[in-house]
């Protein structure tokens, strides 16, 4: 599951800067062209949660989750740990 190509290009229209995640959209059938033509940035996830805002549909794995927690306790506290 993910954010359709048609909610990426209303986001576009209204000034955001949308980056996807590669092969995001292929379990609901939607190849990264699609994102792209909509214009959305299609990168790496480590680029993807660089993002000043995340959206996640569905679930977000167990890895992914320890390298979210980490990359915003670094911005937070300056790389502590809180």
């Amino acid at each position: 599951m993910a954010i359709v190509p048609a909610t990426v290009q209303t986001l576009v229209k209204r000034g955001f800067t949308v980056n996807v995640e590669e092969g995001a959209g292929l379990e609901s059938s939607f190849a990264n062209k699609e994102y792209e033509a909509s214009g959305a940035n299609v990168t790496n996830a480590a680029n993807v949660y660089k993002s000043n805002i995340l959206l996640k549909v569905l679930y977000i794995n167990l890895l992914r989750w320890f390298v979210l927690c980490d990359f915003v306790c670094y911005c937070c506290c300056g790389g502590g740990v809180m």
